[in-house]
């Protein structure tokens, strides 16, 4: 939301052609090209939510199955060698804090929230 706001003003201050008070049909004409502008920026910002939505999506969807098979790593190394198996037990201790840190931004997301 704050992005919005941000994108918003900038477009605002940025507009061509200052704001004249004494010409009111061109205020109008300003007032319905901001109105439009505004209308596509907010889709322009939907669809980039859905994309960063998807991507961090996938990257989840990575980090889960390399976790497994790290998993199961580590339960074949465990009989083999003990230092081996804590290395790749601290590499899935490592995802699962992405994939956590993912998985919040994925909910911050879907609640419209931005940090």
């Amino acid at each position: 939301m704050k992005t919005q706001y941000a994108i918003l003003f900038l477009m605002v201050l940025f507009l061509p052609g200052a704001v004249s008070c004494s010409s009111e049909p061109s205020i109008k004409a300003q007032l319905k090209a901001l109105e439009y502008q505004t209308t596509v920026l907010e889709e322009q910002i939907e669809e980039i939510t859905k994309v960063i939505s998807d991507r961090d999506q996938k990257v989840l969807d990575l980090l889960t199955a390399n976790q497994k098979q790290l998993a199961l790593a580590v339960d074949a190394l465990k009989a083999e060698d003990t230092e081996a198996a804590k290395m790749i037990k601290a590499v899935i201790e490592d995802q699962q804090k992405m994939r956590d840190e993912i998985s919040g931004r994925l909910k911050d997301n879907e609640n419209g929230t931005d940090e």
